[in-house]
C-alpha cells in the first residue's frame, strides 16, 4: 500500500516538473539564439579557444586564435581555470558549449532549491509535491531574464557554476574533512572569490577556512607543475595586467571603481578613491555578515557576502551580479513577514526586480568613453546596481533586522516541527 501511493505521488510529481524542466532547458540551449542553434556563447567560446590553444602548444596568455565569430578576446583567467576547461576542449566546439550550458542549469537548480529552502525557515512554503518542484522550476525561468543570470547563459561565464560550488560548499549542513576545498577551487579560477573567507570567518569554521587556503596552494601548485612558464607568467605580469579587462569607464562595469571612473577619475586618484570607498563598503559587508552569521542567518550572510566581490572589484559585469538576485526573493520575504519597516524590504526588493529585469544602464549611451558625458539622471539610472546595493546596506546596518528575522525563522522551524505528519502504517 505506503509503496502504490509512494509510486503514485512521485508520478505526479514527474509529470509536473518535467515539462518544466524541458521548457528551462531549452531556453538556455536557444534563447540568445538570435536564429543560429545551438546558441554562440562568446566567453565560452575564450575559454574554449584558450584551453585548446594550450593544448596544442599556444602562448595563453598572448593573442589567442580567432574565435568563431572572428572576435579576437584574450584569456584572462588564472593558469588553473586552463586546466578545469581542458576537458571541454577535448570536444567539439558546439558539443562543448551545450555540455557547459547544461551544466549552468544544474547549477542555476542547485542556488535555486537553496534559496527556496532559505525562505521556507522564514514562513514561505510550499511543501505539496509537484507543487514544491513546480515553483522551484517556475522561480528558475523567471531567473532567466533578469540580466545577471540570462547574460551569464547568454554569454557562456562561469558564474553560476561557481555560486553554485560555494553555495554547496557553505551552506551544505553536514560539515566534512573536504569542506572549503570547493571554495578553494573557486578562487582558484577567478581570485574574486577570496572574499568568502569571511564568511568562515565569521562562524569560526578554522579547520574550513584552512582547507580553503590549503586546497588553493594544492590547486595552484598543481598548475605550476603543469605549466610552469606560463603559471610564473601569469603571477608576476598578468594578474597586475588591468587593460586586458578593459576601459573601467564602460556602463557595463557596475562595481565601486566602475561608477568612480565614470565620473572622470583615472589613474592613481581612481586607485586612491576606489580603495577608500571599497574599504568602507568592505567594513560594512563584514559587520552585516557578522550580525547575520551570530544569528544564525547563514544563507542571507552568503548572499550578503557575495556584494562584497561585485562592489569592491575593479571590474563587475552585470552578469557577475547572480548573488543579488537570492536577496531580492528574500526581502520579498521579510516585506510579506516582517513588521518593523516592512516596507523598506518592499521597496529594496520592488527596485531590484525592476533594475536586474530592466537593466537600466544598457538604455543609455555607452562604449567609446561617452559615459563621461552621462547627465546627473543619467548617473543615477546607470549606477543603479551600485546604488542599489549601497541602500541595502545601509538598511541593514540602520534597521538592523537581525534578532527579529531570526526569532522569526526559530518560530517557523518549531511550527514546521509540530505539523510533521506522523508516517502511516500498512
Amino acid at each position: 500500500m505506503r509503496r502504490e501511493k509512494w509510486l503514485g505521488q512521485n508520478g505526479k510529481y514527474a509529470a509536473g516538473t518535467l515539462p518544466l524542466m524541458l521548457i528551462a532547458a531549452l531556453l538556455m540551449v536557444a534563447l540568445p539564439a538570435k536564429g543560429q542553434f545551438p546558441s554562440y556563447h562568446i566567453d565560452f567560446d575564450v575559454y574554449w579557444t584558450g584551453a585548446r590553444y594550450f593544448l596544442d602548444g599556444g602562448y595563453l596568455y598572448g593573442e589567442i586564435p580567432t574565435l568563431h565569430q572572428g572576435a579576437h578576446l584574450p584569456f584572462t583567467y588564472p593558469p588553473v581555470a586552463v586546466l578545469v576547461f581542458i576537458p571541454f576542449a577535448l570536444l567539439p566546439y558546439q558539443a562543448s558549449s551545450v555540455l557547459f550550458t547544461l551544466l549552468s542549469l544544474v547549477a542555476l537548480y542547485v542556488v535555486a532549491r537553496y534559496t527556496l529552502n532559505a525562505l521556507r525557515t522564514y514562513g514561505f512554503a510550499v511543501t505539496e509535491k509537484p507543487w514544491h518542484e513546480i515553483v522551484l522550476w517556475g522561480v528558475i525561468i523567471a531567473s532567466l531574464f533578469t540580466a545577471p543570470i540570462g547574460d551569464t547563459f547568454g554569454f557562456g561565464q562561469i558564474n553560476l557554476l561557481l555560486m553554485a560550488l560555494i553555495v554547496l560548499d557553505c551552506l551544505t549542513p553536514q560539515r566534512r574533512w573536504w569542506t572549503g576545498a570547493l571554495v578553494g577551487l573557486t578562487i582558484a579560477i577567478k581570485l574574486t572569490p577570496m572574499v568568502f573567507l569571511l564568511y568562515f570567518f565569521w562562524r569560526r569554521d578554522w579547520k574550513s577556512m584552512g582547507m580553503t587556503v590549503g586546497s588553493l596552494v594544492a590547486y595552484n601548485l598543481i598548475a605550476f607543475l603543469v605549466m610552469p612558464s606560463t603559471a610564473k607568467l601569469y603571477w608576476t605580469e598578468i594578474i597586475t595586467n588591468g587593460e586586458r579587462i578593459g576601459n573601467y569607464d564602460y556602463a557595463g562595469n557596475q562595481s565601486i571603481n566602475g561608477l568612480l571612473a565614470r565620473f572622470g577619475l583615472e589613474d592613481t586618484t581612481l586607485s586612491v578613491a576606489w580603495l577608500i570607498v571599497a574599504l568602507i563598503a568592505g567594513l560594512a559587508v563584514a559587520v552585516i555578515v557578522w550580525q547575520l552569521v551570530k544569528t544564525r542567518q547563514h544563507f542571507a550572510a552568503l548572499m550578503v557576502n557575495g556584494l562584497a566581490a561585485n562592489l569592491c572589484s575593479p571590474v563587475s559585469w552585470e552578469h557577475h551580479w547572480t548573488w543579488a538576485i537570492p536577496l531580492v526573493a528574500l526581502f520579498a520575504v521579510w516585506a510579506c513577514k516582517q513588521t518593523p519597516a516592512r516596507w523598506v524590504w518592499g521597496v529594496l526588493s520592488g527596485l531590484g526586480i525592476i533594475i536586474f529585469y530592466a537593466n537600466p544602464y544598457a538604455h543609455l549611451p555607452s562604449d567609446q568613453h561617452r559615459e563621461l558625458a552621462w547627465s546627473p539622471w543619467q548617473h543615477i539610472v546607470g549606477e543603479s546596481y551600485v546604488l542599489w546595493t549601497l541602500l541595502v546596506l545601509i538598511a541593514l546596518l540602520a534597521l538592523r533586522p537581525f534578532s527579529r528575522a531570526s526569532e522569526m525563522r526559530d518560530a517557523v522551524v518549531k511550527v514546521t516541527a509540530l505539523k510533521k505528519p506522523v508516517p502511516e502504517r500498512d
